[in-house]
């Protein structure tokens, strides 16, 4: 089982159904390269030699960071409830996780960042349904929906049957909000390797919840 990361936006359309696939950068890849498989392998070209020169092509392999039917365990902002509050075991007050991301009060306790966050604090698992590589401008209308983003997801009932693409938003900027989105979640000095406009390649991962596993394999 395998762990991975979420802001609390993220978490929160997870946790409402919302979002079923997430998109993370391959770093530190060559501009050569011309296709990624969804095995890891890379393809990259070169033009070289005389005259109008000519194309040659050599591989190699990087590993996914994750398979079909693997088990993901989300990382999320947490906190300890005695980080909030002093709690005491006498008085039958155990001391237990709290989530960021199930919290709209004004107070709140001093939330740790999610990469910190133990594994036996996780709620939430998804089993990983797919797998695949693309270039991150390349995302189709049906995954900005399923990445939680696109004024799709704000349609009501009553909307889907004036609305085109089987009731989601059938605008001609619906990667808008995607694109804001993703460049949110990169550091401003890595935009132009990892920013929208850079359109790196991504592995799209694509996945459902599902139950704790019992026993780990």
């Amino acid at each position: 089982m395998k762990p991975i990361l979420f802001n609390t936006e993220m978490t929160r359309l997870i946790l409402d159904g919302k979002k079923t696939v997430t998109r993370r950068v391959i770093k530190n890849i060559p501009e050569d390269v011309y296709r990624i498989e969804t095995d890891g392998l890379i393809w990259y070209a070169h033009w070289g030699g005389g005259g109008d020169g000519y194309l040659f092509e050599y591989c190699k392999g990087i590993k996914p960071p994750c398979y079909p039917d693997d088990i993901l365990y989300v990382r999320e902002a947490w906190a300890h409830l005695s980080d909030w509050i002093d709690t005491d075991p006498e008085l039958g007050i155990l001391d237990r996780y709290i989530y960021k991301a199930d919290w709209f009060g004004v107070e709140h306790p001093r939330w740790r960042p999610s990469i910190h966050m133990p594994k036996e604090a996780a709620r939430i698992f998804l089993r990983v349904t797919e797998v695949s590589v693309e270039r991150l401008r390349d995302i189709s209308r049906a995954d900005v929906f399923r990445e939680g983003s696109g004024c799709g997801m704000r349609l009501g009932p009553e909307d889907s049957a004036t609305c085109g693409n089987g009731g989601l938003c059938d605008c001609e900027d619906y990667q808008t909000e995607f694109s804001e989105l993703w460049d949110s979640t990169i550091k401003p000095k890595d935009r132009d390797i990892y920013g929208w406009d850079a359109n790196p390649w991504v592995w799209v991962i694509a996945f459902e919840r599902c139950e704790k596993p019992e026993v780990e394999a």
